[in-house]
Parts: structure tokens; sequence; C-alpha cells
């Protein structure tokens, strides 16, 4: 029997986009979460990736939305921008790990704090159709409850 759902953290990847949120003000949840999945002594953070039941992408959609957007910029150029952003990372994982590519995505998450998440994951990755799960970071509770729903369905 499981004791302590276990999550691994990945540690690719560079500040600000990566590996920090905000810790202030309305957004500062998405940092919070981060950082705690970062904390030493954590126990629910794997100390190896082969004991981890999921697998935490930390990237801050609110930092590149902070750092990348650019107010005489499309809307749409901006998504790709974003969506290109999180397709590379996973690519790297992808290419470095056997996790992502063992289940397809499927026990691989990241958090925001609104619906910036959703639209940072609209595109598919590779041909295979890999699928990232995403959610509010206020819906975490109720979407790890597998009785409950998937993450896949919440954003």
């Amino acid at each position: 029997m499981i004791k302590t759902f276990k999550i691994w953290t990945y540690k690719e990847g560079d500040l600000p986009l990566m590996h920090y949120g905000p810790m202030r003000f309305v957004y500062s949840i998405e940092g919070d979460f981060i950082e705690e999945m970062e904390r030493k002594g954590n126990p629910v953070v794997a100390r190896d990736p082969d004991e981890a039941h999921a697998f935490f992408i930390p990237i801050s959609v609110t930092n590149i939305i902070h750092y990348l957007y650019k107010p005489n910029e499309t809307f749409r150029g901006f998504l790709e921008r974003m969506q290109a952003i999180v397709e590379d990372y996973i690519g790297v994982i992808a290419e470095r790990y056997p996790y992502w590519n063992r289940s397809d995505g499927a026990d691989h998450f990241f958090v925001s704090c609104h619906d910036w998440v959703h639209w940072g994951t609209l595109k598919k990755w590779g041909t295979t159709g890999n699928r990232l799960k995403r959610t509010p970071i206020g819906l975490i509770p109720a979407a790890l409850e597998p009785s409950r729903r998937t993450l896949t369905k919440i954003f």
C-alpha cells in the first residue's frame, strides 16, 4: 500500500520562467506551489523519479506572460510563443527521461492560478498526441482524487 503520494519535480529550466513563480498578490499561489514542490524535506517530493507517482513541470505561466507578452503583439502570436515554450520544455524532458514517453504524459502536470494554463497547452506535442494534465491550482485536491475526476477534464 502507498503510504505517501510522491511527486517528482523536473530540474531542467532556468529562472524566471521555470522553478519560480510570483510570491505576492493575486497570482502568488502559483509561486507558493512551485516553491513547496522544490522545498527540501517536503514529504510529498520524491527523492528519485523512479519512486514518483506523478511528475510536476515547474513552468510559471504567470512569469511567461510577465516577461514575454508584448502589448503590441497579437493574442494569437503570443499564444503560439507561450505554447512553444511549453512544447520545448516537454521535448527536453521527453528526450532525457523515460517517464513522459512511458505514460504519454498522462502522469505529468503543471499548475497555474487562472485560465492561461489552458491556453498554454492547446497544441498536442509531437505526432503521438501526448497529453499534459493541467489544472487551476485551486482544484488540485479534487483533481487528484481519481474517483471524482481527472486533471485533463479540469481547466
